[in-house]
C-alpha cells in the first residue's frame, strides 16, 4: 500500500509514496507495426523544409512544429483510479549520436532502445516505419555521421494514477503543485502526455514552464516550476548555492536507528537507459542526514535532508543503510541478494546487476501476459457456452436466430490461439 502523510515538510519538501503498481501491455508488436502502418497519420509536429541534394537535413534547418500543437496529439481517459492515454501513432526523430557512427542500423536499435523486443525492430526496419534520411533502408545499413533516423511507433503509454494535480501557489513567476505518485516530472521513456508537464499544460494551460527540480516518477511533493528563464536562472543559483533546502518523509523497512545518521557514501549511475543506482567508489559524492520520527515495530517514518542532488540518493543511501523505502520495487528486491543492497553489494558486478533487473522484468512480464491470456481464454469459452446455451432453448424469433447462427456454414468460428484476439484489436 502507498504511503500517504498528512502535511509536506520544509520549504520545499516531498513525501516519498512508492506505488508498485505495473501495467502490462497486451498488444502485441504485430499489432503494433499494424497499428502504425494503417492508420492515417495526422501531422504532429509541423512541415519539415526538403531534403537537401544529399538527403539530408541539417540541424539547424530543422523545422519544429508549434509548441501547444503536441498536446493535442492525443486524450486521455480515467479508469479505476488512473488515467489512461489513447494509444496514438508518434515519430521519434533524431541525428545520429557520435557512439552510433559506423554501426548498423538495427544494432543500434537492439542495444540503445529496449522498450521491444530486436524481432520487433527488424521488422518495423522491413516495414518502413524505421528510415534513415527519410529513405527506407535495411537492417545492416551502417550509419554515419549526420544522418537522420525516423521511427514511427504506435505509443501505448503506462497508466498513472488519476490522484489529481493540486496547484499550491500559482504566482507570477512561479508555480508549485503537489505532485501524486506514479507521474514523471517530463516526458521520458514510454511517458509523454502522462507527465505532469504535458497535465499542467492540457488541464491547468499552465504551458512553457522552466523545470527547476524534478522528484522521482513513484515520489509524490512538493514540485516548483519557474515561468520566465530569468527566474528559473535566479532559483538555479539559489540551488548553486545551497540557498535551497529541501526535506523528505518515507516509510522505509525496519527499526531505523533512534539518533541522527549521516550517509555520504559516493553514488555511481550504473545505467541512464534503465535508471539505476548504487554506492560505489567509483561514484560522485553526496551526503543525506536522517532523522528517525517513528517505529511501529516493523517500519520506521523518517525524515531525510539531502544536501546534494544526486539521482535515487535518498533511495540508495537508505538501501545501503539496510532500511530501504517498504514499497520501493527497485532498491528493495532481491535482485540485490540476500541482504538486498545492505552495505553496497560488492560482490555483484554492475553487469550482473543489470542483467538479473533485465531478466526478472521479462520474466514478470511474460507472466502478466500469461495471466491475461488465461483469462481471455475462460472468457471466449464462457461466450460458447452462452451461446450453446441459446441455441439449446432454441429460438424465439428470426432477429434472435440470426443473430446466434450467423453463417449456416461457418455457425461457430473458434479462434485459433488468444493471440487472435490480439490481432482483432481486442487490447488494452
Amino acid at each position: 500500500m502507498s504511503l500517504r502523510l498528512p502535511s509536506i515538510l520544509g520549504s520545499l519538501s516531498g513525501r516519498l509514496k512508492m506505488m508498485s503498481s505495473s501495467s502490462v501491455e497486451a498488444t502485441t508488436a504485430k499489432q503494433l507495426l499494424v497499428n502504425c502502418k494503417d492508420e492515417e497519420i495526422v501531422p504532429t509536429r509541423g512541415k519539415r523544409k526538403p531534403l537537401s541534394k544529399d538527403g539530408r537535413n541539417h540541424p539547424k534547418k530543422m523545422f519544429k512544429s508549434s509548441y501547444e500543437e503536441r498536446f493535442g496529439e492525443t486524450s486521455y481517459f480515467l479508469d479505476a483510479g488512473f488515467r489512461r492515454v489513447v494509444p496514438y501513432v508518434y515519430a521519434f526523430e533524431t541525428h545520429a549520436k557520435g557512439r552510433w557512427y559506423e554501426r548498423k542500423l538495427l544494432d543500434i536499435f537492439k542495444t540503445e532502445f529496449r522498450l521491444e523486443t530486436p524481432e520487433f525492430y527488424a521488422k518495423a526496419i522491413q516495414m518502413g516505419l524505421i528510415k534513415v534520411n527519410g529513405q527506407k533502408t535495411t537492417a545492416d545499413y551502417v550509419v554515419k555521421s549526420n544522418d537522420f533516423l525516423h521511427s514511427k511507433v504506435h505509443r501505448h503509454e503506462p497508466p498513472v494514477t488519476s490522484d489529481p494535480i493540486e496547484i499550491v501557489e500559482n504566482t507570477d513567476e512561479f508555480v508549485v503543485v503537489n505532485k501524486p505518485p506514479s507521474i514523471p516530472v517530463h516526458p521520458c521513456g514510454k511517458y509523454r502526455h502522462n507527465t505532469i508537464v504535458f497535465l499542467l499544460a492540457k488541464e491547468h494551460n499552465l504551458t512553457r514552464l522552466h523545470t527547476i527540480h524534478r522528484l522521482d516518477r513513484l515520489t509524490s511533493g512538493l514540485l516548483m516550476f519557474a515561468k520566465t528563464k530569468s527566474v528559473s536562472q535566479r532559483v538555479d543559483a539559489y540551488v548553486r548555492e545551497r540557498k535551497l533546502k529541501k526535506t523528505y518523509v518515507c516509510k522505509v523497512v525496519g527499526e531505523f536507528p533512534s539518533h541522527s545518521v549521516e550517509c555520504n557514501k559516493p553514488i555511481f549511475i550504473v545505467s541512464h537507459k534503465i535508471g539505476i543506482c548504487r554506492v560505489s567508489p567509483d561514484g560522485k559524492p553526496c551526503k543525506t542526514n536522517f532523522q528517525r520520527i517513528s517505529y511501529d515495530g516493523e517500519t520506521s517514518i523518517v525524515k531525510c535532508f539531502p544536501e546534494t542532488g544526486r539521482m535515487h540518493q535518498i533511495r540508495v543511501h537508505l538501501q545501503y543503510l539496510g532500511h530501504p523505502i517498504q514499497n520501493d520495487p527497485l532498491y528493495n528486491n532481491t535482485v540485490w541478494g540476500a541482504g538486498r543492497g545492505h552495505g553496497g553489494c560488492k560482490d555483484l558486478s554492475d553487469q550482473e546487476l543489470l542483467t538479473r533487473l533485465v531478466d526478472q522484468h521479462d520474466k514478470e512480464k511474460t507472466t502478466k501476459i500469461n495471466e491475461m491470456r488465461k483469462e481471455a481464454a475462460v472468457e471466449i469459452n464462457d461466450k460458447q457456452d452462452s451461446l450453446r446455451n441459446i441455441e439449446g432453448r432454441g429460438s424465439t424469433s428470426p432477429q434472435q436466430d440470426i443473430a446466434v447462427h450467423g453463417n449456416e456454414a461457418q455457425p461457430h468460428k473458434k479462434l485459433e490461439s488468444i493471440d487472435d484476439t490480439l490481432d482483432d484489436g481486442q487490447t488494452s
